[in-house]
């Protein structure tokens, strides 16, 4: 501390005896007359507790003698509860009963976990909390105390950021048109009234049906399927969420008797019926443009069955081969039944684009055991908080059967973690915040990146997914530069 202090209190006269005993006494005495306890923001009982917890602990008591006295010159030399503080040795002081390294005081042990939730009551974070806690107090292992401390926080699990998403998962390629359909129903008003309406979509040709409802009962879906299967036949997989009226024992005992196989995706989890939420996000575009152009839907849903998508082909040549007469003049010829070709191979090949890109942000999880504690979010569309549950069994690849204490329920794994992810989770949502306020004040176009897409987006179903490379020209400065010549020519004129 003397020498750190002399060397900022430089005098430009050059005494001989400017380093004398007496100057460095001098210094002491300044050092003595700083008064660390008035400078801590506590009250007087507060105070008063840890110092009379230090005078109690037996550990303290033989650190203020060595902080007093002196240490030893060899780490052998000193206690073993104390050697934990031998490398702080040159920053500890004694006032007033108490410890303090440079400015921060020490905390015996008895105090220390009434500390920690002191400083956690904020429920902040790993780091913030450490921060907090590090300007202030100190004791041996503080941080890794207060980490378990986060990490065993039920309050900061319950209220942990949401997992991303996982890679995309897709269903399997189909070979031949109607051979896998997607359900769902969703709610539009139609003619001025509120309309219940299934859509039936074909995984092969993207080619969908719209059925409206009575009601939501299971008989008027089968009835819908029934009429939609006698005209283009019986897949061999139907796809839909876990609605009622999809999981119900009269639609079990319907495809026992049709022979087809009926897949349901994990409840509040709409990406694992994405085919049907996309076809339903067109239908109802569809509809709502039909009634601002007064158009009739079902003349607006013929031309757009007959428009090509990006796999070069419409919905309704893929699903009959052939395109169907519209408003449009056209050829004769294009009416001829043609098979349109390498369908399956087109459609593995847009399928691996999107992955490619919806991947970038995605995250892989790994599988959960059964018997294992994790959390759980119930309702992920409404409440975002987790609560504890148990892993009774794994349905699918990504749906688990949960207990949560006598109630079971069907969840993704997107909307299970376990206790490890959930501290990640709080780090990496701390980290984000911090990141948010420090380019909060950085103008727009220094935050602007250039990003380029693949050299090459072009996929065939065998390739792998294409690394993006970056332009060559990317870091190239449009600064002048000077045209430095080599030394040895200095005498020569040179083109």
């Amino acid at each position: 501390v003397v020498a750190d202090f002399l060397s900022r209190q430089m005098l430009n006269q050059k005494d001989k005896n400017f380093e004398s005993e007496n100057c460095k006494f001098n210094v002491y005495k300044i050092i003595e007359k700083v008064n660390l306890t008035s400078t801590i923001n506590v009250t007087d009982e507060r105070l008063s507790n840890i110092r009379d917890e230090t005078a109690k602990d037996t550990t303290c008591q033989k650190l203020i003698e060595f902080i007093v006295i002196g240490w030893p010159r060899y780490i052998k030399d000193v206690p073993d509860d104390v050697k934990i503080y031998y490398k702080y040795k040159n920053e500890f002081t004694v006032q007033d009963g108490l410890i303090f390294r440079n400015d921060r005081i020490f905390i015996p042990f008895s105090l220390r976990k009434l500390m920690i939730d002191k400083v956690h009551v904020a429920h902040n974070g790993v780091e913030n909390t450490l921060n907090l806690a590090k300007r202030n107090l100190f004791w041996p292992n503080m941080t890794s105390q207060i980490r378990e401390k986060v990490q065993n926080c039920n309050i900061c699990v319950k209220f942990s950021a949401s997992q991303t998403h996982l890679p995309m998962m897709s269903h399997s390629i189909p070979i031949f048109p109607w051979q896998s359909i997607s359900l769902d129903v969703f709610f539009v008003d139609y003619e001025k009234k509120p309309r219940k309406i299934l859509v039936i979509v074909d995984h092969y040709s993207d080619y969908f049906e719209l059925s409206f409802l009575k009601d939501l009962t299971p008989k008027s879906i089968i009835d819908a399927l029934k009429e939609n299967f006698s005209r283009y036949g019986v897949p061999a997989v139907c796809c839909s969420d876990n609605g009622t009226h999809f999981v119900n024992k009269t639609m079990k005992e319907f495809a026992e008797k049709y022979q087809f196989k009926h897949v349901t995706s994990a409840p509040y989890h709409q990406q694992g019926n994405g085919k049907a939420e996309a076809a339903v996000k067109i239908a109802k575009n569809l509809i709502k443009k039909s009634e601002q152009s007064d158009e009739e839907l079902w003349w607006v849903l013929l031309h757009h069955r007959n428009t090509p998508n990006k796999i070069g082909y419409s919905p309704v040549e893929r699903l009959m081969s052939r395109p169907t007469r519209t408003g449009i003049p056209s050829n004769v010829s294009k009416y001829v039944p043609k098979v349109p070709e390498q369908v399956p191979a087109l459609i593995e090949k847009h399928r691996r684009y999107n992955k490619y890109y919806y991947d970038k942000k995605g995250k892989d999880l790994p599988q959960l055991n059964i018997g294992e504690g994790v959390q759980v979010q119930l309702k992920p569309d409404t409440d975002k908080r987790w609560q504890p549950a148990t892993v009774s069994r794994q349905l699918t690849e990504r749906a688990y059967e949960i207990d949560t204490g006598g109630t079971k329920y069907v969840r993704d794994r997107v909307n299970l973690k376990d206790r490890a992810t959930s501290i990640q989770d709080l780090e990496k949502e701390e980290n984000l915040i911090h990141k948010e306020m420090r380019t909060s004040c950085v103008p727009k176009e220094q935050n602007q990146m250039n990003k380029e897409k693949p050299a090459s987006c072009v996929l065939t179903p065998k390739t792998s997914v294409p690394t993006p490379k970056k332009s060559l020209n990317m870091n190239v400065s449009d600064r002048p530069k000077r045209n430095i010549k080599p030394h040895r020519f200095k005498d020569f004129v040179y083109q």
